[in-house]
């Protein structure tokens, strides 16, 4: 599940994107549903990542995406996951 990482920042995104292309031309109750459930999603997909972590506390999580250059210096887009990142995940996703 900590390999889903990527999608907590993802599923607000989507979510906003599909409530802002399809808004007005859907029911509101879809609408609606899709904006709770986006970060609600996220939120839940978070806390368990979170578990995970504590699972094998205090090594750090690192998921590498993708390189964003090529050649001698190597620059990736990567997600790390420490405790002080764990604190901020926890609390923007839960106020979120």
């Amino acid at each position: 599940m900590i390999d889903l990482l990527w999608l907590v920042a993802l599923l607000p995104f989507a979510g906003a994107a599909v409530n802002g292309l399809l808004g007005p031309r859907v029911p509101r109750w879809l609408t609606t549903t899709v904006a709770i459930g986006a970060p609600g999603a996220s939120m839940i997909l978070a806390l368990l990542c979170i578990w995970q972590y504590f699972q094998r506390w205090p090594e750090p999580f690192e998921q590498v995406l993708y390189a964003w250059t090529a050649g001698p210096l190597g620059i990736d887009i990567a997600l790390l996951l420490d405790p002080l990142s764990v604190v901020m995940l926890f609390v923007v996703t839960f106020v979120g």
